[in-house]
């Protein structure tokens, strides 16, 4: 069963248990977590994590059934599904409508070197006792570089650490295509090919979710402020009225957030609200 996972990634599991187990031990973390458990429990958080959860499984489910397909690869999945597929979704909901070409650059970014990096740096690993001692190495230098980065007398510090993260990255990085040398073998050529592809097919299949997440928050954040204010009996009339005119850009969504919000009100009548509307389809028909 271990086969399954690289020493890198038990390495990070076997930290993360003793920092869990450090956490639980503490009274103070302990009410912490807590918190942190019902806050996360909460429908609007578990929702989205829900919906890419699934979507990653219909995705997996489609490509299985190719003859190439190994269920082995179902690791790669999950764990590219957690910590890069789902955060690159949630920062759609916060930069889509800052970053020029958000949606294309998430491709662009998977197909650059750091692609290749990422791939052999952690298809070609280490034995257990230096990974535990590299993960550790690298967390600290991590949190010391993050630290020393928000205070100006510290910048020596900050730069040390930058300076040696890039070095060990370096390290990582030659010993890791050393490693991809000596243990290449044709019978598990095709095998690496398809590890190499999944985050770059699964990065351009997660584009269309990303965009849809965005668009659920920006409307969530519309209509909880919209709640306040608007007239219960002919709530979602109202609502569909706001679908159907900003539809999916985000950048309609926002204008009227910013612009017309204000002039909704609890005893507003049916025409009101249709010259809002329409002010509202205009201003858009105009930029």
């Amino acid at each position: 069963m271990l086969n399954v996972f690289s020493t890198r990634e038990i390495a990070i599991f076997i930290w993360l248990c003793v920092l869990f187990g450090l956490c639980i031990t503490s009274k103070g973390f302990r009410s912490q977590i807590v918190i942190l458990i019902k806050c996360a429990l909460n429908i609007h958080i578990v929702l989205p994590f829900v919906i890419l959860g699934m979507y990653s499984s219909l995705i997996t489910i489609f490509i299985s059934k190719f003859v190439f397909w190994k269920w082995l690869f179902v690791k790669d999945v999950i764990i590219w599904t957690i910590f890069v597929g789902i955060p690159i979704c949630f920062s759609a909901t916060n930069n889509a409508e800052k970053e020029k070409h958000f949606f294309r650059n998430i491709i662009v970014d998977n197909l650059k070197i750091t692609a290749v990096v990422e791939f052999f740096t952690g298809a070609f690993t280490f034995n257990i006792f230096i990974e535990l001692i590299l993960q550790l190495v690298l967390v600290l230098l991590t949190v010391l570089e993050y630290f020393t980065g928000k205070n100006d007398s510290h910048k020596l510090i900050h730069k040390i650490c930058h300076v040696l993260m890039s070095l060990i990255g370096l390290i990582v990085i030659v010993f890791s295509l050393k490693l991809a040398i000596e243990s290449f073998s044709f019978e598990n050529s095709f095998d690496l090919l398809v590890e190499f592809l999944i985050p770059l097919v699964f990065s351009v299949a997660f584009v269309p979710a990303s965009f849809f997440l965005a668009i659920y928050a920006k409307y969530q954040t519309l209509f909880c402020r919209i709640s306040f204010k608007e007239p219960k009996e002919n709530k979602w009339k109202y609502r569909a009225k706001i679908l159907v005119a900003c539809n999916f850009r985000i950048s309609r969504i926002k204008l009227f957030q910013r612009n017309y919000v204000c002039k909704i009100y609890r005893s507003i009548s049916d025409v009101e609200y249709n010259r809002i509307i329409e002010d509202f389809t205009k201003e858009v028909k105009r930029k």
